[in-house]
């Protein structure tokens, strides 16, 4: 069980279900897609770090 329809997903990402599945499946990542993905996370609770400087 779990999360595993375009529906689901979307609902999820708080993102139409075409959306959330392109982002989640694209091989090479847009401007705006960090934001997207950083913002589905805060919707799901998920906590992320911040980028560490080298």
């Amino acid at each position: 069980m779990g999360i595993t329809t375009p529906t689901e997903i979307g609902a999820a990402l708080g993102m139409p279900p075409a959306e959330a599945t392109k982002l989640l499946t694209r091989h090479q990542w847009r401007e705006g897609d960090v934001a997207q993905l950083e913002a589905a996370a805060a919707r799901l609770g998920v906590q992320v770090p911040e980028p560490v400087s080298v």
